[in-house]
């Protein structure tokens, strides 16, 4: 799975990839999140829009992408969009923690203060 941290406007966004064991624990997360009627979120602007996860190859349902932020999810699926609820936000800081050596420093503490509550 590829994790793209969407921060960037005219540049490219800090991206990493999950290894086999990291990916079975972010399907493992994500099968834990509480589904919602809520519709997806859209956020736009400048700054920490979210990270985005690709390339799930069945690893987390028939989700093909999967997108994290401030306790919400969307995943856009086979059967359509849907949503859930990351209340302790685990989901977003694993994901942050799983840069760590993946990404440079700087964008790595830019994507800590984002998800320190």
């Amino acid at each position: 799975m590829r994790v793209e941290a969407d921060l960037f406007s005219g540049r490219p966004n800090p991206a990493w990839t999950l290894d086999e064991a990291e990916s079975a624990t972010f399907a493992r997360l994500f099968a834990g999140l509480v589904r919602t009627a809520a519709p997806p979120w859209l956020e736009d602007g400048l700054g920490y829009r979210g990270l985005r996860v690709t390339g799930t190859d069945g690893g987390i349902g028939e989700c093909e992408e999967v997108r994290v932020l401030r306790g919400h999810v969307a995943a856009r699926c086979t059967d359509g969009e849907r949503s859930y609820l990351d209340t302790e936000r685990a989901l977003e800081r694993w994901l942050v923690g799983s840069a760590r050596g993946r990404v440079d420093a700087q964008v790595l503490q830019m994507l800590r203060a984002e998800v320190e509550v």
